[in-house]
């Protein structure tokens, strides 16, 4: 797999020679073995199954698509029957069928460059969707957590704060105007401190609930995504 460059395409093509068989058990497998390394979760693999007329060399084509259909390449495969009879159309319906994909009579080169050309465009409106929707997706996970920041670091900063005067109102009571002595100040220490602990703990659960929250909101943002970019492109 390479990037298209007519030159190269027309030299490989110049390689053979047609003899009138149709490998197309084959043909779908070699499609997927050639694809192998190119994850659905990353790209975005269009097949063409193109023939004019059922296999003849042997293989059990419907079998090759199921098995192309529940690779993890996640392809979208179209299948084109070119000027095909009846009992070629009825196998090539199978094939498309087995493969989750679709099947499309075409009778001419104008014709099929026509499909070509719309698999192509909707495929990659399609892809351009996804990838804008994730950007999205991201964006508002990116806005959340700054939120949650943003809540964690008020909590602290008045959690110093009534700390700070707490401290400062037991000072006061004991060594200033003296009307509580040691003891009652060290009970009182006690009773801030469980108060802070308390505190504490009731911020890390808030922020575990958050973030825990702003997590699976994410991940169902971006399973809904897939989910319509891949019914969308399977149709």
């Amino acid at each position: 797999m390479k990037p298209y460059k007519k030159k190269t395409f027309d030299q490989a093509l110049d390689a053979f020679s047609p003899a009138g068989w149709t490998p197309l058990a084959d043909a779908i497998k070699l499609a997927k073995k050639d694809l192998n390394g190119s994850k659905g979760k990353n790209n975005t693999n269009i097949i063409y199954i193109v023939s004019d007329g059922i296999g003849t060399c042997g293989g059990d084509p419907v079998k090759q698509a199921k098995s192309l259909a529940n690779a993890n390449i996640n392809p979208i495969v179209n299948v084109l029957g070119f000027n095909v009879d009846n009992k070629g159309q009825k196998q090539l319906k199978d094939v498309a069928e087995a493969a989750d994909g679709t099947y499309t009579n075409v009778q001419n080169q104008s014709h099929l460059q026509e499909e070509f050309d719309r698999s192509a465009e909707i495929a990659g409106k399609w892809h351009m969707w996804k990838a804008n929707s994730m950007g999205e997706a991201r964006s508002e996970a990116v806005k959340r957590t700054k939120m949650i920041r943003d809540i964690r670091g008020e909590w602290v900063d008045r959690y110093r704060r009534e700390r700070h005067n707490f401290d400062k109102a037991i000072d006061y009571l004991n060594y200033e105007v003296e009307k509580i002595n040691t003891d009652f100040a060290l009970a009182l220490g006690d009773k801030q401190d469980e108060r802070m602990d308390k505190l504490t703990e009731l911020k890390n659960q808030i922020w575990d609930d958050l973030w825990s929250m702003k997590s699976q909101d994410f991940e169902k943002a971006k399973k809904s995504i897939r989910q319509k970019y891949d019914t969308n492109t399977e149709d």
